[in-house]
């Protein structure tokens, strides 16, 4: 078997694979490590990568004298080992900073939540499958386990109702080749085509535009029969795409519309071809270009690129070359200052300013600091406790306020009460002293012979009549 570390343990497969069992292997790796299936976009990238590899057969061939080459001098010189291995220092650990538990007033502790999951669920995909369990089983709490999970849950099933779909996508120096969009084992599929199509079009950017039409019609036909697929099946759409980063900055790419015709894309090829040399090489800056070209040229050549880009859009009939031209002249404007730099140090180096006050002081790069993914996702970690800690003490202030709200409703409530049994006892009280009162008066009132002639009265109608 193959080491885990090579191209081969990245497939699965052994040195003695055929092409055939490099594609499957391929298949199923980039379903397990594909973004949407819970991967990462630069594990994605390295399996591509051993594929792009092994496919080839010269690529390939050049890969195993390499690793034959440095398996052998590795044997010769091994390293001695040391008495004592040196201690390696413990990462800090994050500091608890104020700011780290509180949120924005203008946020919600919902929103406030999301947005740390999302950024914690997108730095979780970004490390191999080992350490992002690792990290969830050391790392994570009990609660915030559950609720990680039950976000994830949530937002699968929200992309599950939404019909998600990819497109397979290849580089040919120049050249970006797209499929149809279509789901991700089609996508896969679509994606071995396009690289076989790639590895047959090796050593055509020099090729005039006829002989480019012609090799990349055969490159397709070739390659979707070997496959068993057809033209319309694929649906293939073509862009050419330069960087020119002196002009529009960093990564900023120079891109014709996106068309299907094999000649448009002949046409487009030739008519960009002489900005081919805009662009950098591996590890240049931009300021190389004023170099090559000159001030002067360089203004020719921004003027050029406009009157191109106008053409190219206007003929595609969508009515967008305005809108491309303002966008390239704002990234143009945008750049302004950093080409004054690049100018005035090709003046001081070719029109000889002795001058020390208009030297321009040589650009110090600064070193980026690497960032520990580990203690990113720490950090991600403690905001998060402190938010669900601060989230607890909010509900129970909450409900402390309810219980106190309800002990005095309740409180009221057995006062009025007592008031209104008061108050009946008082009103009964009241009425009884009336009715002695009453009673008082009306025997008071009446004399004894009034009493006695009334009782006689009272017998005599009471007597039966004499005859």
């Amino acid at each position: 078997m193959a080491r885990v570390g090579s191209f081969y343990g990245l497939l699965g497969v052994t040195t003695e694979a055929t092409t055939e069992e490099i594609k499957l292997a391929f298949k199923r790796r980039a379903l397990q490590v594909h973004p949407d299936k819970g991967g990462s976009k630069e594990a994605f990238h390295l399996v591509y990568q051993a594929f792009e590899n092994l496919a080839d057969p010269e690529a390939r061939k050049r890969y195993d004298t390499q690793r034959a080459t440095s398996a052998s001098s590795k044997q010769k010189a091994k390293p001695k080992k040391s008495a004592q291995p040196e201690k390696r220092a413990a990462p800090p650990k994050p500091e608890h900073t104020s700011q780290a538990s509180g949120t924005k007033q203008s946020e919600t502790p919902r929103m406030f939540s999301h947005k740390l999951l999302t950024r914690l669920y997108e730095l979780l995909k970004r490390l191999p499958r080992e350490v992002r369990n690792d990290i969830i089983q050391k790392e994570f709490t009990q609660k915030q386990r559950m609720l990680f999970e039950k976000w994830i849950v949530n937002q699968s099933w929200k992309k599950r109702k939404q019909k998600v779909e990819v497109r397979a996508q290849v580089g040919l120096d120049s050249l970006c080749i797209l499929s149809r969009e279509c789901d991700l084992p089609t996508a896969i599929e679509f994606l071995i085509i396009l690289s076989s199509v790639k590895q047959r079009m090796q050593g055509s950017s020099q090729d005039a535009e006829a002989v480019f039409r012609s090799r990349l019609a055969e490159a397709l036909e070739q390659s979707l029969a070997e496959h068993a697929r057809s033209y319309d099946d694929l649906s293939p759409r073509f862009t050419i795409q330069h960087r020119i980063s002196y002009f529009l900055g960093p990564n900023r790419y120079l891109r014709s519309p996106t068309i299907r015709s094999l000649q448009e894309v002949a046409k487009l090829r030739s008519r960009l071809a002489p900005f081919r040399e805009c662009v950098l090489k591996p590890g240049q800056h931009s300021g190389a270009i004023i170099w090559r070209y000159g001030p002067s040229d360089l203004e020719g050549v921004w003027a050029r690129i406009q009157e191109v880009v106008k053409e190219m859009w206007e003929n595609t009939g969508e009515g967008r070359s305005a809108a491309q031209l303002r966008r390239m002249r704002a990234l143009y404007k945008s750049r302004a200052r950093v080409r004054s730099k690049h100018l005035q140090r090709w003046e001081q180096q070719h029109m000889g300013k002795n001058d020390k006050s208009a030297r321009v002081r040589p650009r110090v790069k600064r070193k980026r600091q690497a960032i520990d993914k580990l203690l990113l996702v720490r950090n991600l970690l403690l905001r998060w406790h402190n938010a669900l800690k601060k989230q607890e003490q909010m509900a129970e202030c909450q409900r402390r306020k309810v219980l106190r709200q309800r002990k005095k409703e309740q409180t009221d409530r057995r006062r009025l009460e007592v008031l209104k049994r008061k108050r009946a006892r008082e009103e009964q009280a009241a009425n009884r002293l009336r009715r002695e009162a009453l009673r008082k008066r009306m025997k008071a009132d009446l004399t004894m012979d009034e009493i006695f002639s009334r009782l006689d009265a009272k017998i005599g109608s009471s007597r039966p009549f004499a005859a």
